[in-house]
């Protein structure tokens, strides 16, 4: 594994760009997951109508999914900054300012996050099941645009500099490569089962039997939906990346990832099984997440590396962090991030206090 041979300063940068960036992945599967949720279910509405169990479901998501698209935002950011101190490749900051596509991005997101407070509005409600369907899909659309633009970005950015240049030079509007969609799909399908750990816990207190199948099947329809993609993900990759992820260490983390997943599947299986969700077992489908989305985020990484490597920027970023390293600031960091934190938890508490006294 690339990261075992890294010096100690990069790896800290790495554990701490690689923490951020499982934390995004955490909110920005909660927002597109119940997208694809409240899309779906709001569709559907326009020619029949769903049970109680759903209702309850697309409720907590609708009212939840502002403040989950801005903390995603949010968490956003360290990983950027992190991404650019690592593996310091121009590309990386210069094409996120450039009017190009990827700047839709911005407005997109605001207008998106609009859209989800009118989601949940009394308006809303007044207005047709197709004005409420329009409105989902809409939401659903844009946040598939943001995500197809970043994977785009994302595979652009490992392509060699004379890829860039003339894809820049040629003024394209799309980058095509066999990975995109692939890719796309693994990562969204995948936030449902993410969504549904989180949403059982939001639920766990009021969610009837009916309610625990429809979580059991969101989560597990992303499990296999996931691996799916994964097959295809794996079969549109470079054969230079296929022969690194076969090595021993790299491997792991192939294993690891199953079996978080299968140990996630198992506790779903059960809790369906039983239409409850006890502590233990809602414990063990979060375990595995938590197992299988750190293995998921590594082997991106390893994609990474061997990009770099084959246009020779990987030693030359590993040297170049280590002077960064050099410069210090990592005491102010820890300082702010305390800060931070705390700030954070207090405003946490301070509104888990109001809701229990408005309850």
């Amino acid at each position: 594994m690339f990261a075992l041979d890294l010096p100690a300063d990069n790896l800290l940068y790495l554990v701490l760009y690689l923490v951020t960036l499982m934390l995004h992945v955490v909110a920005m599967n909660y927002v597109v997951g119940g997208a694809m949720v409240v899309a779906g279910a709001t569709v559907y509405r326009v020619v029949g109508n769903y049970c109680d169990a759903t209702r309850s479901i697309v409720a907590v998501i609708k009212d939840w999914l502002p403040l989950a698209l801005g903390v995603t935002i949010t968490l956003g950011v360290a990983p950027i900054l992190f991404i650019q101190l690592l593996y310091k490749h121009a590309f990386y900051t210069a094409n996120l300012l450039l009017f190009h596509r990827w700047m839709a991005i911005l407005p997109v997101l605001i207008i998106a996050f609009y859209l989800l407070y009118l989601q949940k509005s009394a308006w809303i409600e007044r207005r047709s099941q197709l004005v409420r369907a329009l409105v989902a899909l809409g939401v659903l659309a844009m946040f598939l645009f943001v995500a197809w633009s970043w994977s785009e970005n994302h595979l652009l950015s490992l392509a060699s500099q004379q890829e860039w240049t003339e894809h820049y030079a040629a003024g394209r509007m799309w980058y095509e490569t066999p990975e995109t969609l692939p890719r796309l799909l693994l990562w969204m399908i995948g936030s449902l089962s993410t969504l549904s750990v989180l949403v059982a816990w939001q639920l766990r207190g009021s969610a009837s039997s009916t309610t625990v199948r429809r979580l059991a099947l969101v989560g597990l329809s992303g499990a296999v939906g996931s691996v799916l993609a994964a097959g295809w993900y794996w079969a549109a990759l470079p054969e230079a990346v296929r022969t690194a992820i076969a090595e021993p260490a790299n491997l792991s983390l192939v294993i690891g990832g199953g079996v978080g997943l299968a140990v996630f599947v198992a506790a779903w299986v059960q809790m369906a099984r039983s239409g409850r969700m006890p502590a233990m077992l809602l414990w063990l489908a979060t375990g595995g997440m938590a197992i299988a989305i750190p293995c998921a985020t590594l082997l991106r990484e390893v994609r990474r590396y061997v990009a770099l490597v084959e246009v020779g920027h990987w030693q030359p970023a590993v040297e170049a962090t280590q002077d960064s390293a050099q410069l210090g600031g990592f005491g102010v960091f820890l300082l702010f991030f305390v800060l931070n934190a705390a700030a954070i938890a207090w405003v946490l508490r301070r509104v888990a206090q109001q809701l229990q006294h408005n309850a």
